[in-house]
């Protein structure tokens, strides 16, 4: 029998995609500023370090083949002197992987049942559960809770998605925040798949990692990638840390099974990433885009419209005043794409997402627009 609920999905970037696709092939000049893709090229450091690495592959004695499901050590290594000063992590603990937005999805199949989804959300987190058969259940984000739902506790689930910061709204869990969501999950012997793929935006005094809290070792998984930070999306990095004995061994069992791992001259290049000269060639790029987001949070603040986000993150979250698709087509109108709310859940229907994943000029000129647009 074929899995019907594939006939059941709605991806927000395949539609917005095709508008745009249409929109450039008539010649029209289009600032993407929808989909969350970096724009500025790779460190140096990155670079070279995959030049070497396919170097050592070129040769008998620097030649490997399949390597281990889980990752290189040296990679796992760079990841625990990543994470030093706040948590302490073990090899063991770590998984690495093609990037969050697979182990986001894969991770469905530690559990069966019913799963805490906010909404709005990242779409993978709910079309995954639908795919697998689970049912998600859908917290409200809305301006009264800063779009930062809290705990049903009335409710068990089998698992809870956090993002944080959050794809699309850009908000960020508080410690205590945090600390709510532990104790939920501990009382409901609940997951917590904690996806931090934007912690290295987190300019304020927040958590960087669910591990910070105390508890969550035994009830949460951890999710982060290479993509946003170190600009990876067209190369594929990611790892998933987990601390739990049992979970650690079903999702080793899960990897071996279902994956090959990385390859080796990626997992070099991943490694450089979090090397000292690697994380400063980064962090000006992380700056650049948060320089462009807080440009277009002041622009759309002027306007007098409600906004989150642009701080702690590359995102930019918005109340549009109208249907989010149709001022989608009305932005794209004026050559500017933004992401209609209405794809990220159902309370999202008249708010917009836009990224500062963009250069500073295109990034002025989307200001303008949309300060306009806002005005009508």
């Amino acid at each position: 029998m074929l899995n019907s609920n594939l006939e059941k999905l709605e991806y927000v970037f395949a539609s917005v995609s095709q508008k745009v696709k249409k929109a450039k092939s008539s010649g029209a000049k289009i600032i993407d500023m929808g989909i969350g893709d970096v724009t500025l090229p790779l460190g140096k450091t990155v670079v070279d370090a995959g030049v070497n690495a396919i170097a050592e592959m070129s040769c008998n004695e620097g030649f490997r083949g399949y390597g281990d499901s889980s990752g290189y050590d040296f990679l796992k290594d760079a990841v625990a002197k990543y994470y030093e000063g706040r948590v302490r992590l073990f090899r063991d603990e770590i998984f690495i992987s093609d990037g969050a937005k697979s182990d986001c999805s894969g991770i469905t199949d530690l559990f069966f049942g019913n799963v805490f989804v906010t909404d709005p959300s990242y779409p993978v987190y709910v079309n995954s559960n639908i795919i697998a058969g689970n049912f998600p259940i859908f917290l409200q984000g809305n301006v009264s809770n800063g779009f930062k739902p809290a705990p049903d506790g009335n409710v068990p689930v089998e698992a809870v998605y956090i993002c944080s910061p959050a794809n699309p709204t850009g908000v960020v869990y508080t410690r205590s925040e945090l600390a709510e969501w532990v104790r939920y999950a501990r009382r409901h012997r609940a997951l917590i798949i904690f996806d931090c793929a934007y912690e290295a935006y987190i300019t304020e005094n927040c958590p960087h990692s669910i591990f910070e809290i105390e508890g969550a070792e035994d009830v949460a998984i951890e999710i982060n990638s290479f993509s946003k930070s170190a600009g990876f999306t067209g190369l594929r990095c990611g790892y998933t840390v987990i601390k739990n004995e049992r979970l650690k061994k079903m999702w080793k069992n899960r990897q071996a099974s279902k994956s090959n791992g990385v390859s080796y001259p990626i997992q070099r290049m991943a490694e450089a990433a979090y090397s000292e000269q690697g994380k400063s060639e980064w962090r000006q790029n992380v700056a650049y885009y948060l320089d462009n987001a807080g440009l277009l949070l002041r622009a759309i603040k002027r306007s007098g419209t409600y906004c989150v986000g642009g701080v702690n993150s590359p995102y930019v979250w918005f109340d549009c005043g109208r249907d989010s698709e149709k001022f989608f087509d009305e932005l794209l109108k004026y050559g500017l794409v933004a992401t209609p709310g209405a794809g990220f859940g159902k309370s999202a229907k008249n708010f917009m997402r836009v990224t500062g994943f963009s250069s500073r000029e295109n990034t002025k000129i989307a200001c303008e627009i949309l300060s306009e647009a806002l005005k009508r």
